[in-house]
């Protein structure tokens, strides 16, 4: 991976408004406006490192192909786990198979 492909970038809200579509689900004024300035990135704790999935880009390739791993993606892999609820989000990984 070239470190510009995990770099944040600006998202279209429309891309937002899909994914809330396909989920089922109306995201947080504050994660949309700070996923719509840095779609994906990186929030940390002083013990841990969380990856936020990005909202899927098809605007073009390159944008597609960062964004491949996307939250309507991850979560819909997550809801296939014997002990995650069907109605939660998975917006984050740790990197270690737990999700946020």
């Amino acid at each position: 991976m070239y470190a510009d492909d995990a770099m944040p970038f600006p998202v279209d809200i429309k891309y937002v408004t899909e994914a809330e579509r396909k989920l089922g689900v109306e995201f947080p004024a504050a994660f949309v406006i700070r996923m719509v300035k840095n779609n994906g990135g990186e929030l940390s704790t002083p013990t841990e490192c969380w990856e936020l999935y990005p909202f899927l880009d098809s605007s073009d390739r390159k944008r597609r192909k960062r964004t491949c791993n996307d939250i309507v993606l991850e979560t819909r892999k997550a809801r296939d786990w014997p002990d995650f609820p069907a109605d939660v989000v998975a917006i984050g990984g740790n990197g270690t198979g737990d999700r946020f």
